[in-house]
C-alpha cells in the first residue's frame, strides 16, 4: 500500500507548473514545511504501529544500536553518493535528458524558515528511511523471496514520489534509492541511511546561501 500511496500522493501534491507554484508560495513554512512534517510523522507513526503489531521489535527494520561508526558511514556515503550522482547528471545531460525541474524555490530564506526546514529534514530522514529502507525492503523481500526484485520495486516507488523533479531528477533519485537500499543491506542498519538522508536535505540551505554570496559579490 505504501509503495502505491507514496508516489501517487506526491505527484498530486507537487504536480503542475513549478513557476506558478513558486509565485503562490508566500510562506513556505506554513504551506510546505509544516504539512510535510505532519505527513511524514503520520507515515512514521503508521510504520512504527505496524512493526509493533507484527513483531514488537524495531530492530526488525534496522533500528539497532546507534554508534559513531554508523554516523561516519552515513557521512561517507553522502559524499560518495553525491559524486556519483553528479557524474550521472552529467551523463544524462550528454544523452539529452535535460528535463530537470529545479525545486530550489522550496528552500528557506529566513532564519525562522531554516529552523523549520531543519526540523523537517530530521523528520523526513527518519520517516522515509523507516518506511522505504527499513519496512518496505524487509517486508517485500519476505513476500517475494527475491532481494533484487525488492530493491528495484522499492526504488521505483521511492523515485516516483519525486517525479515533480522531471525525468532526469526522477532517474537520479531512482539510482539514489538503489544506493540507499544497498547501504541498508550492507550495514544491516537504518542509521547510516538516516544520517545521509538528513545531510542530503539539510545541506542545500548552505549551498544556496553560498551561491547567493557569490552572486552578490
Amino acid at each position: 500500500m505504501l509503495l502505491i500511496i507514496w508516489p501517487v500522493g506526491s505527484v498530486l501534491m507537487l504536480s503542475g507548473n513549478l513557476d506558478q507554484m513558486a509565485e503562490l508560495l508566500t510562506d513556505p513554512a506554513i504551506q510546505i514545511y509544516l504539512p510535510t512534517i505532519i505527513i511524514q510523522l503520520l507515515i512514521f507513526s503508521l510504520v512504527a504501529l505496524t512493526v509493533k503489531l507484527e513483531y514488537g521489535e524495531f530492530r526488525s527494520i534496522g533500528f539497532g544500536h546507534f554508534s559513531w561508526d554508523k554516523l561516519l558511514i552515513g557521512c561517507a556515503f553522502f559524499i560518495g553518493a553525491g559524486i556519483i550522482l553528479n557524474l550521472l547528471a552529467m551523463f544524462l545531460q550528454l544523452l539529452g535528458l535535460t528535463e530537470f525541474r529545479d525545486p530550489t524555490y522550496l528552500l528557506p530564506r529566513t532564519a525562522s524558515d531554516k529552523i523549520v526546514w531543519s526540523i523537517m529534514a530530521v523528520v523526513v530522514a527518519f520517516a522515509e528511511e523507516a518506511a522505504f529502507r527499513g519496512y518496505a525492503l524487509t517486508r517485500l523481500e519476505a513476500m517475494t523471496g527475491n532481494r533484487l526484485v525488492t530493491i528495484l520495486v522499492v526504488s521505483v516507488a521511492f523515485a516516483a514520489g519525486h517525479f515533480y523533479q522531471g525525468i532526469s531528477g526522477t532517474l537520479i533519485i531512482f539510482v539514489y534509492g538503489l544506493m540507499f537500499a544497498v547501504l541498508f543491506y550492507k550495514t544491516g542498519s537504518i542509521w547510516p541511511g538516516i544520517v545521509a538522508h538528513f545531510l542530503q536535505d539539510f545541506t542545500p540551505i548552505f549551498a544556496l546561501d553560498f551561491l547567493r554570496k557569490i552572486q552578490g559579490s
